[in-house]
């Protein structure tokens, strides 16, 4: 058998190995073959660390680790499911920080590790999903006040609103290394402060729970205000409340640096939203905002209309899973207002939607606006119940459009007779590179009608039926 054939079939306990061309194997005993074959590729490989049922001791996997680098090269691991807890979570911390034994980077990060040194140097630091207690912070929080390499940093999932996580952040305010900030779903678990026999805001104040969401909210603020390398932040599902997106949205006027934010699933609403849009009006460094699932409804969507048709710099835009639509007896004043701003905006190039109920007026409009907007290159209306009439006005501005090279239509209820006229805009249209549409009940005629207008149309490379 190929040796490359034994390595994406082999599986062992806790150690998951990716090397270069999509293989992978688990191992924490290699064999000899396996050993051979890895050192002569002579490239990188990633190490991803899950907690498994009967699987080591991460203080052995960490030995392993070692004794696996003198024969390869590692360029990045990631931690899952483990506790570092104690005086054991933080040797481990202190040792992975080390600079005396392996070069070791963490993460996602796909760097090329120096080979002229023997030591650790870590590029990316994944500490997601796991248990981290106040002293494996604090631990973390001081190596960070001395380390120059890591690039990329994910804290996501790890209850760092409860773990004096602050820390953390405050060690960041000075950083110059770290350009990629993963804070995301660390909200507070409010379970255990709650009492159904008394108000929930008595039992808040009353376990100082308001006061901890505001030290960790006015730490994010402080760093981003003087953090001067961070480029990405993701702040997804984090208790920012009113004060928390205060403090923030006044730190954005400010920062320099921040190209990418992902403030999704937030709870911004309209008085959120109208927060960080004044605040964009001053930062003229974001590009790429992440709103999604923030109840926004149709007044968050015409206060982000509005910016539209002021703000230059952005480039990315996602409102999928707002409401702007709350059902389908709603007004679409708010999905109209987004598409008429479109037809003036000349700096968004990337549109989310999805799982707004757009309803065929707000779809109209926006045909409209394809019509006539000559920047935007990816647009996503999935799940919004377009159906027949919908679809006809998005084929007609689809013959039209000269920019459009990625849409999404999937799940949209558009049967046949919608297929057909998204189908025939492909023989005119000769941009667009990626179409789905599916999730559509297509049948087998309509499947023939596509291979057929495909003949034709000589730019579609991509299309998901």
């Amino acid at each position: 058998m190929n040796i490359k054939d034994v390595i994406e079939t082999i599986t062992y306990d806790a150690l998951t190995i990716l090397i270069p061309e999509k293989q992978t194997i688990m191992m924490y005993r290699v064999s000899k073959e396996i050993h051979d074959y890895l050192q002569s590729v002579k490239l990188g490989i990633d190490v991803k660390i899950s907690k498994i049922n009967k699987s080591p001791d991460i203080s052995i996997l960490l030995h392993k680790l070692i004794e696996l680098n003198k024969i390869f090269s590692i360029r990045s691991i990631s931690f899952t499911g483990y506790h570092f807890e104690g005086v054991t979570g933080e040797a481990i911390i202190k040792e992975l920080f080390n600079d005396r034994h392996c070069k070791v980077s963490f993460g996602d990060s796909r760097a090329s590790l120096p080979t002229h040194k023997a030591g650790c140097t870590i590029t990316s630091l994944d500490f997601s999903y796991n248990n981290l207690d106040a002293t494996a912070t604090h631990t973390i929080a001081e190596a960070l006040r001395a380390n120059t390499t890591i690039e990329t940093l994910s804290l996501r999932n790890i209850k760092l609103v409860e773990s004096r996580g602050h820390e953390i952040i405050e060690a960041l305010r000075n950083n110059k290394t770290i350009t990629s900030l993963d804070l995301g779903r660390n909200n507070l678990d409010a379970s255990k402060w709650e009492n159904l026999d008394e108000d929930i805001d008595e039992e808040y104040d009353k376990y100082g729970v308001y006061a901890i969401i505001e030290d960790y909210a006015i730490a994010i603020a402080n760093m981003i205000k003087e953090n001067t390398t961070i480029v990405k932040l993701n702040l997804e599902k984090n208790c920012l409340g009113e004060i928390g997106i205060d403090v923030i949205a006044d730190a954005l006027r400010v920062n320099t640096t921040i190209t990418n934010l992902n403030l999704s699933r937030n709870n911004l609403e309209e008085y959120g939203t109208q927060k960080i849009v004044d605040a964009l009006y001053m930062n003229t460094t974001i590009t790429k905002l992440n709103l999604s699932d923030n109840w926004l409804g149709e007044d968050g969507a015409l206060v982000i209309a509005e910016a539209l048709y002021v703000i230059t710099t952005l480039r990315s835009l996602n409102l999928s899973h707002n409401y702007l639509r709350r059902n389908s007896f709603s007004s679409e004043m708010g999905i109209i207002a987004i598409a008429n701003a479109l037809c003036k905006n000349k700096t968004i190039t990337e549109l989310d939607l999805e799982h707004n109920k757009i309803g065929l007026n707000g779809a109209r409009e926006l045909s409209k606006a394809l019509c006539v907007n000559d920047t935007l290159k990816i647009l996503s209306l999935e799940h919004n119940k377009l159906g027949e009439e919908a679809a006809h006005e998005i084929g007609k501005a689809l013959g039209v459009n000269t920019t459009l090279k990625v849409l999404n239509l999937s799940d949209n209820k558009l049967d046949k007779y919608g297929v057909h006229e998204i189908v025939g805009a492909l023989c005119n249209n000769n941009t667009l590179t990626l179409l789905n549409i599916g999730c559509n009940d297509i049948s087998e005629k309509e499947e023939k009608l596509v291979r057929d207008a495909l003949r034709v149309n000589h730019t579609l490379t991509e299309l998901f039926i």
